[in-house]
């Protein structure tokens, strides 16, 4: 089923609700978001988008914006990693994104959202594939073993693991928090900072808004 018709529904003359929507790059962040949506009181659509092409991320949103019933009132976030785009590409395209939808970067990925429940993470990553070191050190993996979790069998990341980290929901924001201001103190954009992610502004207006 297209991204259009999984949108579309029937136009009414007044809407009477808000909707969050949330477009997701990939598999990993769709599953954390529906996740959170199970814990929510919001109205709350995830979609996968599949693709990492920025230009194509933003088009497709742009298509489905116009189409169907998403508007001024929604909330619009598209989930992103900066991965291994150069950084006239990465900004390129999300200021495309931002045309509809607010953009919420990782750098470099997203699993550097699973470190930030438990530390302020801050360390330059090189390799995507280098934040698996860290998430799984001896501490986190002592953590993950208390509850019968062994990380890497659940990547792209199920629901469990997400329920696992439930208790530190709270802490991921403030670390998230207290990094991304740093950071940007010290770069020009969040697409320059070496560990960044704001996916913490989702999460905090998903669980606590009213």
């Amino acid at each position: 089923m297209s991204l259009d018709a999984r949108l579309k529904r029937k136009k009414k003359n007044k809407k009477p609700n808000i909707f969050y929507v949330i477009f997701c790059e990939w598999k990993s962040e769709k599953i954390y978001f529906e996740y959170l949506k199970s814990k929510s009181d919001k109205n709350i659509k995830c979609l996968e988008l599949k693709h990492k092409d920025f230009e194509w991320i933003a088009e497709e949103i742009d298509k489905s914006v116009y189409n169907n019933w998403l508007s001024s009132d929604d909330f619009i976030y598209c989930v992103v990693d900066k991965d291994n785009h150069s950084l006239d590409e990465c900004k390129s395209g999300c200021k495309k994104i931002e045309e509809h939808a607010k953009v919420i970067l990782s750098n470099k990925s997203f699993e550097i959202r699973i470190l930030m429940h438990f530390s302020p993470f801050e360390k330059p990553v090189l390799k995507v594939d280098d934040y698996k070191a860290f998430i799984n050190s001896s501490n986190n993996r002592k953590y993950f073993k208390s509850k019968n979790i062994n990380w890497e069998v659940w990547k792209p990341y199920s629901a469990k693991i997400w329920e696992v980290l439930s208790d530190k929901i709270n802490d991921a924001i403030n670390n998230a928090k207290s990094v991304s201001k740093r950071q940007l103190k010290e770069n020009n954009s969040k697409f320059e900072c070496g560990a960044y992610t704001d996916i913490w502004k989702v999460v905090e207006k998903l669980m606590n808004d009213s």
